[in-house]
């Protein structure tokens, strides 16, 4: 694959400003490519292969999956703070609660049962998981679900945290405060609840109205801005009656999140997901740059990660309007872990 780096390097320098910058000022390609990737990690220990992957992309974090003891992800976690990096790693998890968890020995019940909690309880729980994660030294939770369990038989029900855009949203308030001091996440923009169907086997098609989703499902993720959260996640959601393409690949929901005041991180669901439904991956990787999402998450790809890092550093070379949009996405990145994660 070095072929590849070479010609995109390549291509990069014709890009560059005709003056002369200082060499300070010049991000090497493979940096500011790589800042948008999140790459899947299992423990209990880093494989070399895993090491191997961050160092050479450049990597802007990983999410930590399996089924671990807080001791399995402590010691991971000091593993990937050894490897070579400029910015600090971001190091997520899922970690909900119930049947969303990857550290084994915390007892949030998560979802349904977590949102039926007094509120004392409620924030006790939520600081409880917080301060576990942050002790192993995970700095990032994707554990907030914004979603509204409108169907008691839907997937996502048991999941969150009630059945109302009001309940639901006083919750994320409470979660959002109750989680200092790791980074906190809200998923699934615009919101899962309306459908039966998992993303992860297909895209629901959701039919309801801008106006209507603006004063219910929307509600959730529109309270956790003003709060403050750190990162939305995107779901895998056909809203048709609003955007042509699922809000994942969408540059309307990315656009409606900054004229609402979020100036923090978008970052997709697994993108290994929509391998049902769009068959290739490559495209379906530019087409998510595209929309406007800072960081893309991978964990179930059919296509080598290598290759998807590759085939970006042909992709952001591949016009100037493009390029500057990485260095945008770069500068973006950079200044948020600046301020929000230590070195």
């Amino acid at each position: 694959m070095k072929w590849i780096i070479i010609i995109a390097s390549m291509v990069w320098s014709f890009f560059l400003p005709k003056q002369q910058p200082s060499v300070s000022s010049i991000i090497p390609l493979e940096e500011l490519v790589g800042q948008r990737f999140i790459w899947e990690v299992t423990g209990p220990r880093l494989s070399s292969e895993s090491a191997t992957l961050i160092t050479t992309t450049h990597a802007g974090g990983v999410i930590i999956m399996g089924e671990l003891t807080s001791s399995e992800i402590a010691s991971l976690t000091a593993q990937i703070r050894t490897l070579s990096h400029k910015l600090p790693f971001i190091i997520a998890i899922d970690q909900e609660g119930g049947s969303v968890k990857r550290m084994m020995d915390d007892e949030n019940p998560g979802g349904i049962a977590l949102g039926r909690l007094h509120d004392n309880e409620f924030c006790q729980t939520v600081a409880s998981t917080s301060a576990k994660l942050v002790n192993a030294g995970v700095n990032t939770n994707f554990g907030i679900i914004g979603d509204i369990g409108w169907n008691p038989y839907a997937y996502i029900t048991n999941r969150t945290y009630g059945n109302s855009a009001e309940f639901v949203s006083n919750r994320i308030t409470r979660a959002l405060e109750c989680s200092k001091p790791i980074l906190t996440t809200i998923k699934h923009f615009p919101g899962h609840g309306r459908t039966q169907l998992n993303s992860h086997f297909t895209i629901p098609n959701i039919n309801i109205s801008l106006d209507e989703w603006q004063k219910t499902d929307a509600q959730p993720f529109l309270t956790a801005i003003g709060e403050g959260v750190d990162i939305i996640m995107f779901g895998h959601l056909h809203y048709q009656a609003i955007a042509t393409e699922p809000a994942t690949l969408s540059q309307y929901f990315h656009t409606y999140l900054k004229d609402n005041g979020f100036s923090g991180l978008t970052i997709t669901d697994d993108l290994g997901m929509l391998e049902h439904s769009y068959k290739n991956p490559i495209d379906t990787m530019k087409r998510a740059f595209a929309a406007g999402n800072d960081v893309l998450l991978y964990t179930t790809s059919s296509v080598d990660p290598h290759t998807l890092f590759h085939e970006a550093l042909v992709y952001a070379t591949s016009s100037s309007e493009i390029y500057a949009s990485f260095q945008q996405h770069y500068n973006h990145i950079k200044e948020f872990k600046r301020r929000k994660l230590p070195r």
